[in-house]
């Protein structure tokens, strides 16, 4: 219907103007603009054209809104699985560490691990370095 109809530059440009106004409105005025609206559109069908624009405006900010939520729930995503990585490769390098220095682990160290934070794992990395028993490992700080 608008490819249909010729629009002069000056009337495209005007609108262009309005709809930039509108969107500066502040969101207490906003509605009662919108209402407004909606009562131009009632009484004068030919009007619709500004529920048209409203319509398409909200169609295009819920795809931009969904479009930010997409990557940012990847960029989640990646981040957790990182962190996820880190800590399940400080917990097999500190296993490993254990074993080596230590000759044998019980349940309840590896359980330790697999409970640990990530401070507590690297802090644990560190010390095996100079203590002289899993106990000094683990001692509390």
């Amino acid at each position: 219907m608008a490819r249909k109809r010729r629009h002069s530059r000056h009337h495209i440009i005007k609108m262009l103007d309005f709809i930039e106004w509108m969107i500066r409105i502040p969101k207490q005025e906003l509605t009662y603009y919108n209402e407004q609206v909606d009562l131009i559109d009632q009484e004068d069908k030919t009007m619709s054209y500004m529920a048209i624009f409203r319509r398409e405006a909200y169609a295009k900010g819920i795809e931009q809104g969904m479009e930010k939520g997409i990557e940012q729930g990847i960029e989640q995503g990646i981040e957790q699985g990182i962190g996820e990585g880190r800590v399940s490769t400080l917990i097999g390098t500190l296993q490993k560490q254990l074993k080596l220095k230590f000759r044998t682990l019980d349940d309840s160290t590896l359980q330790r691990l697999e409970h640990a934070s990530e401070a507590e794992l690297e802090l644990w990395t560190e010390r095996i370095l100079f203590a002289n028993s899993v106990d000094e490992v683990f001692a509390p700080q």
